[in-house]
């Protein structure tokens, strides 16, 4: 993903490296994110009818898109698109007319389309290519109030665990259903949407990599289990832990970072003996070491979740959207200038890296403010 945004180097070792770590920080974004839906709102949807639904919807919305407007509404003044349509330029107006109902209703990940020879997601620059994220998350969200009531049926940790596994074969199962038939795929692709649509010599555009990695069908899964990791962790939240299980916690924890690692260089070994095995980063292929590892760090006391209590990397987490939002913009300014390779220069553009990563939680807390209003402005 992080060679398709303008300004990044597409030959960089480290434009590869950090692609690989994004397909990891893609499925812990998403089943993060349902474990904390599912901590935060299953009682205001199984207990509050239509108007926890509207309370669910209200608080989510006003999350996630005053911030997601206004980094949209920047990129449009930096790429010149506001600039171009007051001269008076038809293409870009025509652009806008097919692309901007899909971003401003966050729904530009639900579908795929190839508008101008590239994939709807990156019509937007580098706020753009970020944001199919944002709109996938979004989909979770109508799809929340259901997965929630459907856990009710789900009594105590054992089904649950169940559900787990039951999920995690359908997710494999389907990805590899997908994998088998990546040259199908490609045919219907070139046929119906054009050379831009396949994934030879770029596969970002590519529907292949739509079905696997960017649309809210596949990822989906990952959020399911996050929720039912939720579920386990609040069935066994009354019962006490004792030394024994501490110590078993400690491990899983261990054992969550150990398979996480072996999965990692499985994946990305030039020289694997699992070639196949290396589509299963686009989704769910971190997810069940993921969610063992949220779930042991949410109910167990050790050194591991001393450190992520550390307050720096708590404010990190509550400023996360708009570290995540941000993140691209700075990494993408300093490539362009080329303030990443070594040059006198270098320390003064590391400081000012750093440094414009440290004044970012002040733009959440702007948003939060903005947030809480529209939330107090509609009840």
């Amino acid at each position: 993903m992080l060679n398709a945004l303008p300004g990044f180097p597409q030959s960089s070792a480290l434009a590869g490296y950090l692609s690989t770590l994004a397909a990891l920080g893609m499925t812990l974004f998403y089943v993060l994110s349902g474990f904390i839906i599912h901590y935060n709102y299953r009682e205001v949807i199984q207990q509050g009818g239509p108007a926890g639904y509207w309370q669910f919807f209200v608080a989510r919305f006003a999350r996630l898109y005053p911030l997601y407007l206004a980094f949209l509404a920047v990129e449009l003044l930096a790429d010149g698109s506001l600039s171009r349509l007051s001269q008076g330029d038809t293409a870009t107006l025509e652009k806008l007319l097919i692309v901007a109902p899909y971003y401003l209703t966050l729904s530009q990940s639900w579908f795929y389309q190839i508008v101008g020879g590239n994939h709807l997601i990156y019509q937007f620059g580098q706020v753009g290519a970020i944001a199919w994220s944002i709109s996938t998350e979004w989909f979770f969200y109508f799809a929340y109030p259901l997965i929630c009531i459907s856990l009710l049926w789900l009594r105590g940790p054992w089904p649950k665990v169940a559900a787990i596994a039951v999920l995690a074969l359908v997710a494999f199962g389907a990805m590899a259903l997908a994998i088998e038939n990546a040259t199908v795929i490609e045919a219907y692709a070139l046929r119906y949407h054009g050379p831009a649509a396949v994934t030879t010599p770029q596969s970002q555009a590519s529907l292949y990599q739509w079905i696997l990695y960017y649309s809210p069908y596949s990822r989906i899964t990952e959020f399911i289990l996050g929720v039912l990791t939720c579920g386990v962790f609040l069935d066994l939240r009354s019962k006490p832990v004792g030394r024994r299980e501490q110590l078993l916690g400690l491990i899983g924890m261990l054992l969550a970072i150990t398979s996480i690692a072996v999965i990692h260089l499985m994946m990305f070994d030039p020289h694997s003996s699992f070639p196949r095995l290396a589509q299963f980063r686009l989704c769910f292929g971190y997810a069940l070491p993921v969610a063992l590892f949220i779930l042991c760090a949410a109910r167990y006391r050790n050194a591991i979740t001393r450190a992520l209590e550390w307050p720096p990397i708590v404010a990190a987490g509550e400023a996360s959207y708009s570290l995540y939002l941000l993140h691209v913009l700075v990494i993408g300014w300093f490539f362009r200038l080329d303030l990443l390779t070594w040059s006198p220069e270098f320390p003064l553009g590391a400081w000012v890296l750093v440094g414009s990563f440290w004044r970012q939680p002040s733009a959440y807390r702007s948003s939060a403010i903005a947030c809480w209003r529209c939330r107090r402005a509609v009840g």
